[in-house]
């Protein structure tokens, strides 16, 4: 916006829930210069929550123009309003790598039974689809088996592996694959109390 001699002031203003809201106010002391100016809501004002596509959708977006005197004219060419978002990715790979070590008393030289849990089961419903993890456990008895993993999911929550006559000074339960898919791409839609990130709970215990 601009002025002619003198100080003009211009504010952003936007409409969401039939209720106006205004930015900051900014001043232009007059001359030929155009001044822009931003003003950035990274909330919705009118609910205090994140914005959703249908807010951004009926959102009006305008400028409040004033000056100093009632002869000095403020201009404005143009507003305009920029959206940033991120894209929620609906469904991916698992990620991979080593998820805990386990290291038995070298003087214990008898079997094991190692038994992962999902303890967020719950939650996670809330927000996947499914979500599956494929657990191995080197020198185990399923790592010679075909398939040689275990998948732990939301919905068995559970997986076990057997060790017989542990000789190794340790072994490592990996995530060697698995996938998921979210119930959408909008978090608005998942349900109250959503988690999106695994957590575990491990036993160890002789057999």
């Amino acid at each position: 916006f601009t002025s002619d001699d003198g100080n003009g002031y211009g504010k952003a203003a936007i409409k969401t829930y039939g209720t106006v809201f205004e930015g900051d106010e900014e001043l232009d002391s007059g001359g030929s210069t155009w001044q822009i100016r931003t003003y950035t809501w990274t909330t919705n004002p009118f609910t205090g929550l994140a914005w959703t596509w249908d807010e951004v959708d009926d959102l009006q977006a305008g400028i409040n123009l004033r000056s100093s005197n009632p002869q000095i004219k403020v201009s404005c060419t143009n507003v305009y309003v920029k959206v940033d978002y991120e894209m929620v990715v609906m469904e991916g790979d698992a990620v991979t790598g080593d998820l805990f070590d386990i290291e038995p008393n070298p003087a214990y030289t008898g079997d094991l039974l190692v038994t992962v849990y999902l303890t967020n089961t719950g939650d996670l419903r809330k927000a996947y689809q499914y979500l599956n993890m494929k657990l191995y456990v080197a020198n185990s008895l399923e790592a010679d088996n075909t398939p040689d993993y275990q998948v732990l999911s939301i919905e068995n929550g559970r997986v076990k592996f057997n060790i017989l006559g542990g000789s190794a000074v340790s072994y490592t339960v990996e995530v060697t694959g698995g996938g998921y898919r979210l119930v959408s791409d909008n978090p608005d839609e998942w349900g109250v109390g959503w988690d999106i990130v695994p957590e575990f709970f491990f036993e160890v215990s002789q057999r």
